[in-house]
């Protein structure tokens, strides 16, 4: 059962890494319609992890799973080692596109900022009136 287990989570781990994979190649060559595609996959992968690791823990009872383990065999200690860095490399590697996902709205927002002829600095704010005390975009007939 615990081996059915680790084999179901190394599956879906490394779909999530070629899913990761294939997102950050996408960032890098603008295919935003695979960037949105790739989302709702990683998305199902993720769903489909945290439901495998939910019948780990059921597995262990109490007791902590690596605790759990070591009582079981030092294969299947060696084989959870493996999985959890499988899926720390997931977790780095969807830190780094989610880096580059950041930095690019920011380039965007910088883009629309010069484009509108407002500053970063210069959001929207309401005085005590509720009324705005921006003035708006300074090239003319540019709306936000």
């Amino acid at each position: 059962m615990i081996k059915t287990l680790f084999e179901n989570i190394e599956t879906c781990s490394d779909q999530l890494y070629q899913c990761l994979s294939d997102e950050r190649d996408a960032l890098c060559n603008n295919q935003y319609e695979t960037i949105m595609a790739l989302a709702e996959k990683k998305q199902f992968l993720v769903a489909e992890l945290d439901q495998l690791d939910q019948q780990r823990r059921q597995l262990s009872g109490s007791i902590d799973f690596a605790q759990f383990l070591s009582q079981s065999s030092p294969e299947l200690n060696q084989a959870w080692q493996a999985l959890r860095d499988k899926i720390q490399r997931c977790q780095q590697q969807n830190e780094v596109n989610g880096r580059m996902l950041n930095r690019r709205n920011q380039i965007a927002q910088e883009t629309l900022n010069i484009l509108t002829g407002r500053s970063n600095g210069d959001e929207t704010t309401y005085g005590p009136g509720g009324k705005t005390n921006c003035s708006g975009p300074k090239l003319t007939d540019t709306q936000v």
